[in-house]
């Protein structure tokens, strides 16, 4: 015979266990916070943009100099 859980038999403890038991079963899925990388890095780029109006057709055009550069 199978037992069944019900959700208001879990306390805070039991959860708090839980966590501390599997840590990676609780955090965020990597394809959340890839999405939200993204997102940071997107919105820094476009405020970046409003505040110092970078030309990012310069900031691409230069890549090809900043390998003899780095070369």
């Amino acid at each position: 015979m199978s037992q069944s859980i019900r959700l208001s038999a879990i306390t805070d403890a039991d959860v708090a266990a839980a966590r501390q038991r599997m840590p990676r079963a609780f955090a965020a899925p990597w394809q959340q916070r890839v999405l939200r990388a993204v997102l940071v890095v997107a919105v820094l780029g476009w405020l970046g943009y409003l505040h110092w109006l970078f030309e990012f057709g310069k900031i691409f055009s230069g890549l090809e100099r900043l390998g003899v550069i780095v070369g």
